[in-house]
């Protein structure tokens, strides 16, 4: 995230320097917009995945969708 906000700083920089729009707009857009994101990375805190047992999904789970899929495939194939 760091990485790609320099990047686009630079070359927004570089765009100012030999003053290229073409190179100034979408690299400008992108530094904004990485601010942006470093913002809300640094304000909003992630959210940990908690361990309860209704967060678990089990392989009975899985194959119980898969076989429901598969059921309304075929009755919908067959009308």
């Amino acid at each position: 995230m760091l990485t790609n906000t320099m990047n686009a700083c630079f070359w927004t920089a570089f765009g100012f320097g030999i003053m290229d729009w073409f190179i100034i707009v979408p690299n400008g857009l992108g530094a904004i917009l990485s601010f942006i994101q470093i913002f809300l990375r640094i304000v909003v805190p992630s959210r940990e995945i908690s361990s309860s047992s209704s967060a678990e999904v089990t392989d009975g789970d899985i194959e119980a969708t898969k076989s429901a899929h598969t059921m309304e495939g075929l009755t919908e194939n067959e009308s």
